[in-house]
């Protein structure tokens, strides 16, 4: 599929060798996993839910987006916990998000953190621990 997509550019053979052995279905199964986990212990709080609350079965999560209400306090009180906060969309310049209410909301409230192959079930209930400690 990486091909597909980015035939244009050449790739080097060490990469192709890479992407053409990389444990598809492991990722995909511990992405799902730590994205469940997350699901079922962090907190409700009204000041932070997910975006997706359910997991479909032929759903790969690439991270675990939410809305909050305090973003910025949010972000710090996580990064101040080595959890790397992250806003994948941030306003394009093109975009009047004043004529769009909701996009508006959205564009400012949503944040994800990370839920992949690379983290554990610890490092999930890292997640949970910061988000249970904060505004306690």
């Amino acid at each position: 599929m990486l091909r597909e997509i980015f035939d244009i550019q050449e790739g080097d053979p060490r990469s192709w060798e890479t992407i053409s052995h990389f444990p598809m279905k492991e990722a995909i199964e511990r992405r799902r996993e730590n994205y469940r986990y997350l699901l079922e212990h962090l907190p409700e709080k009204p000041g932070a839910r997910p975006v997706f609350p359910e997991l479909p079965e032929d759903v790969c999560p690439m991270f675990f987006p939410f809305l909050t209400e305090n973003r910025e306090a949010l972000m710090k009180h996580l990064a101040e916990r080595q959890i790397p906060p992250k806003v994948y969309w941030p306003v394009p310049p093109f975009v009047d998000v004043e004529a769009y209410p909701g996009a508006k909301y959205v564009y400012s409230h949503i944040m994800s953190v990370s839920c992949d192959e690379r983290f554990t079930a610890e490092d999930m209930q890292k997640i949970v621990e910061a988000f249970e400690e904060f505004r306690k």
